[in-house]
């Protein structure tokens, strides 16, 4: 089996989004329209209640709230998910430029409950780059919201992915994130900058977005090379270790949010797994209230996944938990 229990949940509220990120897998960058997978979907507050009543949250130490394809903040039910989950440390990502301040103040209220419980603000710039990735927000209502959390007594990171164009702000934004209060400014490199990207906006004019310095670049080794090599020797699953599953916006329960993504797209061994079985047998909410722990540790797909590993398949896990690779670094706090 890959879990032995939870003890950890990433939680997807929702795939909706305010924003346009033209590298984030919801958007189409021909046009910076959301992907014709998208479903406009949320879990509701009666539906969380089913998936981890009272019983299942007695055993979990940690939910993250962190976006795939949407941004939790946007969730209609957001708030009342958090204030029932909130004994548990809650850790969220957002790019924070939606809502208003008094309802941001009450979630810094909600999530003073737990000290280790923190936001993570996406605020890749200041206020003449920022919206250069971060297309449709608004760096200053991100600031005023993240300052109406901290007023609540919540704990806030700020999130800095490192480009070209906002390379050479990064000392002003940290000086101006001690200022504000955050409580760390957290340099991201991720294969989003790693080379030019081109996309077009909804006018069809085509804009470019240019790597950073090469201090900032992520591994330079790349997936191809890396599959190609002979120096892996294991599949290290992450999320086995940790007891750590991804539970989608429908749903829908994915070892890890990487399998979730690849399951999205078309020709890769992870769709042949689960093309295999019944995959609404992976669906809670067509499953009895509280069946999460007991699905993850038998389900017949999980155990597919992990019988492969030692073909070093899928090639998703081989991507991400190969030893001696990982594409996404951090690089400072």
């Amino acid at each position: 089996m890959i879990f032995t229990d939870i003890k950890r949940v990433h939680l997807e509220l929702t795939d909706k989004c305010n924003a346009a990120c033209p590298m984030c897998m919801r958007t189409n960058a021909s046009g910076l329209k959301p992907q014709s997978f998208i479903k406009n979907s949320e879990l509701t507050l009666q539906n969380i209640k089913h998936i981890f009543p009272k019983k299942v949250l007695e055993n979990i130490n940690h939910f993250s709230f962190c976006g795939v394809l949407g941004d939790p903040a946007i969730a209609t039910e957001c708030l009342e998910i958090a204030e029932y989950i909130s004994p548990i440390q809650i850790e969220m990502d957002t790019n924070g430029s939606l809502r208003k301040t008094d309802w941001w103040y009450n979630l810094g209220k909600i999530f003073s409950k737990n000290k280790k419980s923190v936001i993570n603000f996406h605020l890749d710039g200041l206020e003449d780059t920022h919206h250069l990735y971060r297309i449709k927000t608004n760096f200053n209502k991100i600031i005023k919201n993240a300052q109406a959390f901290m007023k609540g007594g919540g704990k806030a990171n700020w999130e800095f992915i490192v480009f070209g164009h906002n390379e050479h702000q990064i000392d002003e934004a940290e000086k101006r994130s001690k200022e504000l209060g955050f409580k760390s400014f957290i340099l991201k490199r991720s294969k989003r900058n790693d080379k030019i990207r081109s996309y077009t906006d909804k006018e069809g004019k085509e804009h470019k977005i240019y790597p950073p310095s090469n201090n900032y670049l992520p591994n330079k080794k790349t997936e191809k090379e890396y599959l190609n090599s002979q120096d892996k020797k294991i599949i290290d699953c992450k999320v086995s270790k940790n007891n750590r599953v991804y539970v989608q916006y429908d749903g829908m329960l994915h070892p890890c949010c990487y399998i979730a993504a690849d399951t999205w797209k078309t020709g890769l061994d992870i769709n042949l797994i689960y093309n295999m079985y019944d995959t609404n047998t992976l669906n809670l909410l067509k499953n009895p209230s509280g069946s999460i722990v007991d699905i993850a540790k038998n389900n017949e797909i999980f155990m597919e996944i992990k019988n492969e590993w030692k073909n070093f398949n899928p090639s998703t896990c081989d991507r991400v938990c190969g030893k001696k690779y990982n594409s996404v670094r951090e690089i400072r706090k």
